[in-house]
This record gives structure tokens, C-alpha cells and sequence, in this order.
């Protein structure tokens, strides 16, 4: 999937894998979001319904996850 901001020229690149035998697999995504240049700006890894990381090039990881309420979290940590 390709998400175009086409205000700024921002984008980004989702690709949904396909789910293994067994359920192995099942919701994992990866990605990338880039600037107006084309540059990578962060990569995605994760499950699109249990916890998502933006990792920043410069290794600054944004971890986003659902909590035990449903309610969608953020924690920034910095290598």
C-alpha cells in the first residue's frame, strides 16, 4: 500500500505479508515513510493489531502498542 501527502510529497510504503501455516505470521507489516526527496525517513516493523516500531534512520525507535485497556501507547527510546 503507498500513502501519498500530496501537500508535502511525503509517502510511505506499507507492505502486508501474508499470513503462514498455522496462523504464523498473522498481521505483521513492514514499511517505510520518506520525505518529498524520496529519502528514508523511519522503517516499520511489526503487527498492524499488537505493536508497531518506527525506527528514525538516525536509530531513535518510536514503539507504539495496544495496552491491556485497548488504548494505543507510545514510547520513544533512544540508542
Amino acid at each position: 500500500m503507498e500513502v501519498v501527502n500530496h501537500k508535502t510529497g511525503e509517502k510511505a510504503i506499507i507492505t502486508f505479508k501474508p499470513k503462514g501455516w498455522w496462523g504464523k505470521g498473522y498481521g505483521e507489516i513492514e514499511g517505510s515513510l520518506m520525505d518529498s526527496q524520496g529519502n528514508t525517513c523511519y522503517n516499520l516493523i511489526g503487527n498492524w493489531n499488537e505493536n508497531l516500531k518506527c525506527v528514525k534512520v538516525n536509530n531513535v525507535i518510536f514503539h507504539f502498542f495496544l495496552s491491556k485497556k485497548k488504548k494505543l501507547e507510545k514510547k520513544k527510546l533512544v540508542f
